[in-house]
């Protein structure tokens, strides 16, 4: 690697890099290239997803604190999938609702320092841009409904605050 490559390097180090590699003599789909990835999914920067390709131990350290896909543990390559098409499809859908969950987690994070920071037009704009993702979410509806309330649009606030108490409760209700 030559010099002008370092900063690209640091740079890709903070990634896990999918491929083989061996971990207690067992095949594992995810190699860390330091323990940055770890640090930073543990500070909720990254998420890091393992995908299990073949048969392999990987619920010992560190993998083993990670949801690894497919969600019920059988391989990709496992007899149990029809096809390869139909296992990498289920892996699909999985990232995609993991990626929806850190866009509405952005969105509500960003939604709530524009608030801090008393600007409410941008933080009603982050709200929606969480609801348009989660239209149910009860932290983006009372979010908005303080937003509307600091503005002095009560009526909406009020709007907001009953939904997100109805879905709140459907919520509790579906999962107690």
């Amino acid at each position: 690697m030559g010099k002008g490559d370092q900063g690209t390097a640091k740079h890709r180090a903070d990634y896990p890099v999918a491929g083989k590699s061996r971990f207690h003599g067992f095949g594992i789909l995810l190699q860390y290239r330091d323990e940055t990835s770890i640090e930073r999914r543990e500070q909720g920067e990254v998420e890091v997803i393992p995908i299990i390709l073949r048969h392999v131990y990987w619920q010992g350290e560190p993998l083993g604190k990670l949801q690894a896909l497919p969600a019920d543990g059988v391989p990709v390559t496992d007899s149990h999938w029809h096809t390869l098409d139909v296992a990498f499809s289920s892996v699909t859908l999985e990232i995609k609702k993991v990626a929806e969950m850190l866009l509405l987690v952005q969105s509500l994070r960003e939604a709530l320092s524009f608030f801090d920071a008393d600007q409410f037009t941008e933080a009603l704009e982050s709200y929606d841009k969480a609801l348009h993702l989660n239209p149910t979410s009860a932290e983006a509806l009372w979010g908005k409904g303080e937003t509307f309330r600091e503005l002095g649009r009560y009526i909406e606030a009020l709007e907001a605050y009953e939904q997100a108490v109805n879905f709140r409760g459907k919520a509790l209700c579906m999962n107690g």
